[in-house]
């Protein structure tokens, strides 16, 4: 049973009831033309022109403004040399919008102007008053379990979500459509596109499922629109919303909510731990969520558990716990190595010139170097077991891993002859991304619990791995934790 419901702070309380219980919008506010400015190093000065908002890039209309010499519009060439360069953009109210990068969007005919170029700039900012939070529209996740309700004298729902990152993240389901409103405050003022790219990694992984958020709108303390930004996260893969839960932790309507636990660590971890390779663990689960082919996440999968395994034992290599390997002295294997150098160098195929037998020689020799250390299918199994406490996953699940070859020699997740069976390799896949999570996890300092691959109506849907520990008591009241958003009076709609 979860814990007594916790209320939010005054502030997004206001703009959570204003997104649920009226079903308001918060619209992008509308931006005034360019009159100036800098890109790169091209001066604007003598160019204006209306700028719109596609999608996640602002979009300006290139004009030469009215006095000015026709000579003042850069050609084609200038413009592209301004590719991906940043951007301070003056506006016709005197505020300025600040641009992470730009590029050259096309040239054609515009409504009631001559032809010309448009430009696409990405990853802006529209300054203004200093913002307290901002919304947003998500698109692509979905989840059963939550954290959050929402309810006023006229209506409630359960639906929602809270989480805690480097921002706080609020999930508003709207019931007639497949999208969710965003709500984020409580981090780094102004809005930091590198920390909120960061919280948004971790959340998809969290979720398990690709997200997109385009554009936020800037609200103040009282919920004023103040300005907006282009962000730019996701939308790389394709954004389907979930039918059931199927992410990297279990998301049961009625259990404790460990989606948010995962993503606070998570998102911690990503922030202060340096030294691994935390995107490309979320971007292989991702993989393995929407690539086309199952050889294709069965790959990935392998690929990134060696590469986020062999970075964790690195991490470890000062540490009490070195990484193992084949031979019981590395010192005495290099130097054995480096007394028989000759030896090696006379079993070495005399074919080529005198270079590229020079070239063959260091390569035989670094071969036989490396042969201390463990083969590739063994690296992950022995980060499992170097972790602290060691995980003592099944025989079944490391037998997967010593697999790993087939893939990256075929391109195949069975031998060339081995026909597809769909719930066993279904199953592959799933067991080698619960091993995934369970190193990022333990990386993390989540303990909570992750999913497994068991996929039958007899139990709960891929309940953790046998192998997995239970999660510390404090974990567990932490994933109880319930939140309410309460509207104690109706409130009028506006006139």
């Amino acid at each position: 049973m979860k814990n007594q419901p916790i209320s939010l702070a005054p502030g997004p309380d206001a703009v959570v009831q204003r997104l649920v219980l009226d079903q308001e919008l918060f619209p992008l506010p509308s931006i005034p033309p360019v009159i100036g400015g800098t890109w790169g190093d091209l001066e604007l000065t003598g160019l204006w022109g209306p700028v719109t908002v596609e999608g996640a890039k602002l979009v300006w209309e290139l004009h030469v403004a009215h006095g000015a010499p026709p000579e003042t519009e850069p050609g084609r060439t200038r413009l592209e040399q301004l590719r991906n360069r940043s951007a301070i953009l003056s506006l016709a109210d005197g505020t300025r919008i600040i641009a992470g990068f730009g590029v050259m969007d096309g040239w054609g005919s515009r409504p009631g102007a001559a032809p010309g170029f448009s430009c696409a700039f990405y990853q802006w900012n529209l300054e203004g008053p200093p913002p307290t939070r901002w919304v947003g529209r998500l698109r692509g996740c979905g989840f059963r379990n939550a954290n959050l309700a929402v309810s006023g004298p006229r209506s409630a729902s359960r639906t929602h979500m809270r989480l805690e990152g480097r921002y706080t993240w609020h999930l508003l389901c709207r019931h007639e459509q497949e999208d969710f409103d965003v709500v984020i405050d409580d981090g780094p003022s102004p809005l930091d596109q590198r920390e909120l790219a960061t919280d948004f990694d971790a959340l998809q992984l969290a979720l398990g499922a690709p997200l997109q958020l385009d554009t936020l709108v800037a609200l103040d303390e009282p919920g004023n629109i103040v300005g907006c930004a282009g962000v730019n996260l996701g939308g790389n893969r394709t954004t389907k919303r979930r039918g059931h839960a199927d992410g990297p932790v279990p998301d049961e309507m009625g259990d404790a909510c460990w989606v948010p636990v995962f993503f606070n660590r998570l998102a911690t971890a990503m922030t202060t731990e340096e030294g691994l390779p935390w995107r490309l663990a979320c971007n292989a689960y991702l993989d393995s969520v929407t690539d086309a082919t199952i050889d294709g996440k069965y790959l990935k999968l392998h690929v990134a558990l060696e590469a986020f395994a062999k970075a964790l034992l690195k991490k470890q290599k000062e540490g009490p716990h070195p990484p193992r390997l084949l031979v019981e002295d590395k010192s005495r294997w290099l130097d054995w190595v480096e007394k028989h150098s000759q030896e090696l160098r006379d079993l070495v195929a005399k074919e080529g010139t005198e270079e590229q037998l020079k070239k063959r020689v260091e390569v035989f020799t670094n071969k036989v170097r490396s042969a201390m250390n463990l083969p590739s299918s063994g690296v992950v199994a022995d980060a499992l077991s170097q972790l602290r406490p060691p995980l003592g996953v099944d025989e079944t699940s490391l037998q997967e891993l010593n697999n790993r070859n087939i893939p990256a020699h075929h391109a195949t997740m069975n031998k060339p002859g081995v026909d597809y069976d769909v719930d066993r390799d279904v199953e592959r896949v799933d067991i080698l991304r619960s091993l995934l999570v369970a190193l990022v996890a333990r990386a993390c300092g989540y303990d909570g619990a992750i999913a497994g691959w068991v996929r039958t109506r007899a139990t709960a849907w891929k309940p953790s791995p046998n192998w997995w520990p239970e999660p510390r008591s404090s974990t567990v009241a932490e994933a109880n934790i319930a939140f309410h958003c309460k509207r104690h009076a109706w409130r009028s709609p506006p006139h």
